[in-house]
């Protein structure tokens, strides 16, 4: 979604749930992340406090956005399946980056380390449950990770939550239960 020659719009749509053993004492670790061993153009990340962290990168650059929201009561209020949207609008110079949790839209606050000027191109990799380097591994579950070349809407988002029709996605949306129907596996 980085080109060099400008960012594009994406969402991610992800279902998590976290190792309850680990709440008090370890952070849950990457969501997602997209990049290569340059580093990442963008990733998702939980800490054990509850922030919900989601970045663009500069590939192999300096500049870093960073958008966090809190989720109060994390350890708690968010211990089974959460489903977690990202979604950027693509536009490096007013960007627009929404999170949302279980359907709804969180408050976010944005940071930066240097300049963000884009994600610019190189990415290669798109990894679910790790740094690309294997580190900072997800402590839990993943389900149901859906990549969209365009900022989806609330409403859209809601629809995934809920597991209802949205356009040309209705035949691959369905309500996650929690149940795992296809047991993680080990993959050698």
């Amino acid at each position: 979604f980085g080109s060099g020659s400008g960012d594009s719009p994406f969402s991610v749509s992800i279902w998590a749930k976290v190792n309850p053993s680990i709440l008090s004492t370890t952070a849950p670790g990457r969501l997602f992340e997209f990049g290569s061993s340059s580093g990442p153009a963008y990733s998702a990340n939980i800490d054990r406090y509850g922030n919900v962290q989601f970045s663009l990168k500069i590939h192999g650059g300096a500049g870093t956005k960073i958008f966090t929201t809190t989720l109060s009561n994390f350890r708690t209020d968010y211990a089974g399946w959460n489903h977690y949207v990202f979604t950027y609008n693509g536009d490096e110079s007013s960007i627009d980056v929404k999170i949302y949790v279980n359907g709804e839209s969180k408050s976010v606050t944005a940071s930066a380390a240097g300049t963000y000027t884009g994600m610019g191109a190189g990415g290669t990799d798109f990894y679910i449950g790790s740094a690309y380097n294997e580190q900072n591994q997800w402590n839990g579950f993943i389900s149901q990770v859906a990549i969209f070349s365009a900022q989806i809407a609330q409403e859209n988002v809601r629809a995934i939550y809920e597991g209802a029709s949205i356009g040309s996605y209705q035949d691959k949306t369905t309500y996650f239960s929690g149940e795992l129907s296809n047991p993680v596996k080990d993959v050698v």
